[in-house]
């Protein structure tokens, strides 16, 4: 790309050319023509074959062809200004048809106008019907002038960029939801729904018209109608809930489901957004079960709550993410929250491949949790993960809260110890002795930043590590003698019930 095309690109990404009139422009015109005295000026960029006036003061005239331009010529100077006090006495400009116009251009001053990157792109420029000379502190302030153009121009890029950024995570946004395997929802405070997504079209069988009518009463049976009526008054509370009732489909058809909603507010608007997964299956599996033994009845249980309980631990971590006012990086907390999830689903995995429901050999969670980290973030070539784990079985209580220590530990010992592609190592082992679980990660980087405090839980990551060891009832401990190393221990113990969930209020 020769020089002349990098300058028509530098100019093409300020998306300015055939834009209406501004008046932050229109002023800074003004003032040139006030400062230099001069009956005319103008803020002009020079396309590949025209010249555009941004800003068009005394002339009437914006837009001619380059090689008519005065402009076309400023650029080229190496000073980046150009004066011709009387273009009648100069040999350039004589015989131009604007010196011989009525009433003619005899004086012209322009000053270069500068993309970000040093490329020419448009001039600031006065001009009059008679000879004139400016003094140095009118061409001084001429050029001054020229640079707060180029100022309000970087502004006008950093303004489209934010807005190309945000149409971005919207469009994101609006992926993530479209592909959720279940039903998503969102009702205002009036009770109108305001937003859905495809998976709830096909398998409910109603159309965008016929959701848009629906009230959401519309869904359920007398019998729970009630229900999911004061359900929505909780939420609109500002409580967060789930709970279990059939979904009627469009053909009769019921659906077992189960239901979470919270609170959402934006732009002064209260708003309920929830979703709903179909459980038939479960259901199905549990009627199987209930007529089998007892032992597999309570084993059902388990496996009933602890899929409730984990749906919740998803809910409550996106909505901590986004939530959190000093995180503005929305595809950052989508990568947070994924790995997160998948940590939690390599658990559920491996303890459905098994005949064993309750406990997992944590040695493939810890290498599927890295093998995620690596995958999600670069610098894979540059930084070595060194494992000693022991063959340690964990019950899934405690082991999906430990696997989400290690994701937390290990996402920032990557994204942080080692900045600006510096080479390193980070260390993970995992040890049991007398019924005592120790967890040690280590690196040798650059260590925590000095305002950072993880024992009071200042970030989102050191707060969801604290609740999560509070879980395990685990002791840890932080040494930054040589980088940062985090040693936690807890008792290995086999805990029943459903006690791995998350608190919402983390």
């Amino acid at each position: 790309m020769d020089s002349e095309e990098k300058r028509l690109y530098a100019l093409k990404q300020y998306d300015i050319l055939d834009t209406e009139a501004e008046e932050a422009f229109d002023n800074l015109a003004k003032l040139a023509a006030q400062i230099c005295d001069t009956s005319s000026a103008q803020i002009n960029f020079i396309d590949r074959k025209r010249q555009w006036s941004k800003s068009d003061i005394g002339w009437g005239a914006p837009e001619l062809p380059r090689e008519m331009s005065f402009c076309a010529h400023t650029i080229q100077s190496e000073d980046s200004m150009m004066i011709v006090t009387d273009t009648g006495e100069d040999e350039r400009f004589k015989d131009s048809p604007l010196a011989k116009k009525d009433p003619p251009l005899r004086f012209y001053a322009g000053a270069t106008i500068k993309s970000q990157e040093g490329y020419p792109i448009g001039t600031l420029c006065v001009f009059d019907s008679e000879p004139k000379q400016l003094s140095d502190k009118q061409s001084e302030a001429l050029q001054m002038l020229a640079k707060e153009v180029e100022t309000h121009l970087k502004l006008r890029i950093n303004r489209s960029q934010l807005h190309e950024n945000l149409v971005q995570e919207n469009q994101l946004n609006k992926k993530i939801i479209q592909n959720l395997p279940l039903n998503f929802f969102m009702y205002n405070a009036e009770g109108k729904i305001v937003r859905w997504n495809e998976y709830m079209k096909s398998m409910t069988g109603y159309t965008d018209e016929e959701i848009k009518q629906n009230n959401p009463e519309h869904y359920f049976d007398p019998e729970d109608r009630l229900k999911v009526k004061k359900k929505m008054e909780e939420v609109f509370s500002g409580k967060q809930v789930t709970f279990e009732a059939d979904f009627i489909k469009k053909d009769g058809s019921t659906m077992p489901s189960i239901f979470s909603a919270s609170r959402f507010e934006t732009n002064g608007q209260i708003y309920l957004i929830g979703t709903g997964q179909d459980v038939t299956q479960l259901k199905q599996t549990q009627h199987k079960l209930e007529q089998s033994l007892q032992e597999k009845e309570i084993l059902l249980a388990e496996i009933h709550h602890r899929v409730k309980n984990n749906l919740a631990v998803i809910s409550g971590l996106i909505e901590l993410e986004t939530m959190d006012p000093e995180e503005t990086d929305v595809h950052k907390k989508l990568l947070n929250t994924s790995l997160r999830i998948r940590s939690m689903a390599r658990i559920h995995e491996i303890m459905y491949q098994t005949d064993n429901l309750t406990h997992v050999v944590f040695e493939d969670v810890v290498e599927t949790i890295a093998d995620n980290v690596k995958d999600t973030y670069s610098k894979a070539d540059d930084i070595t993960l060194t494992f000693d784990i022991e063959k340690i079985t964990l019950n899934v209580n405690q082991a999906i809260p430990c696997g989400l220590i290690i994701n937390e530990l290990l996402t920032n010992a990557w994204k942080h110890a080692y900045p600006e592609d510096r080479k390193g190592r980070i260390e993970l082992e995992m040890s049991e002795s007398n019924g005592m679980i120790t967890l040690r990660i280590a690196d040798q980087g650059i260590g925590l930043p000095e305002n950072i405090n993880p024992d009071i839980g200042e970030t989102l990551g050191f707060t969801i590590v604290h609740q999560l060891c509070n879980q395990l009832d685990a002791e840890i401990n932080l040494n930054q003698d040589s980088g940062t190393e985090f040693i936690i221990q807890f008792a290995k113990k086999d805990v029943k019930g459903a006690g791995s969930a998350l608190e919402s209020n983390l």
